[in-house]
């Protein structure tokens, strides 16, 4: 039987919450954790203790995986994801014509502030083997890897 990628996403969520689980649960700093983990960059502090405050039903600042994958919904549907995407090629767009050069792209994704390890830009960038990348052709693939985001964090 084949695995559907919400399957698959699901499944990845959980494996990187193990890892920073104590027994079933999360903590403050596990959630940090978790959060870099899967963003490249982990909210501050303030977000954090929001997000945990959210979700945390029994306010004893523990989160379980049902209250963990409330936090990834209320992410996903918190992103406007195509204008977000559009704006931030749109100020790497030195010639405005609706393109990115790949080696430019990775310059800037390689010295920002959040810094993407190597791995992440390879991960980013795998899909798109021409020297340039035309944006809304990437914002339909982020598109679409968001709404597989947000169908494997849907809780039934």
């Amino acid at each position: 039987m084949a695995t559907n990628s919400g399957d698959y996403l699901l499944i990845e969520f959980q494996d990187a919450f193990d890892l920073f689980a104590v027994e079933g649960s999360i903590d403050f700093k596990g959630l940090r954790s978790i959060m870099k983990t899967l963003q490249g960059s982990a909210p501050n502090d303030e977000d954090l203790k929001s997000m945990m405050k959210a979700v945390d039903s029994d306010d004893d600042e523990w989160i379980s995986f049902d209250e963990f994958m409330k936090i990834l919904s209320i992410k996903f549907e918190e992103m406007d994801s195509a204008q977000t995407v559009r704006e931030a090629f749109k100020s790497f767009d030195i010639n405005g014509i609706g393109e990115v050069s790949t080696d430019h792209l990775r310059h800037v994704l390689t010295n920002a502030d959040d810094q993407l390890s190597e791995d992440e830009i390879n991960n980013l960038l795998k899909d798109f083997t021409d020297k340039t990348i035309k944006y809304e052709d990437f914002i339909e693939e982020y598109d679409n890897d968001l709404i597989e985001y947000r169908m494997a964090t849907k809780l039934n």
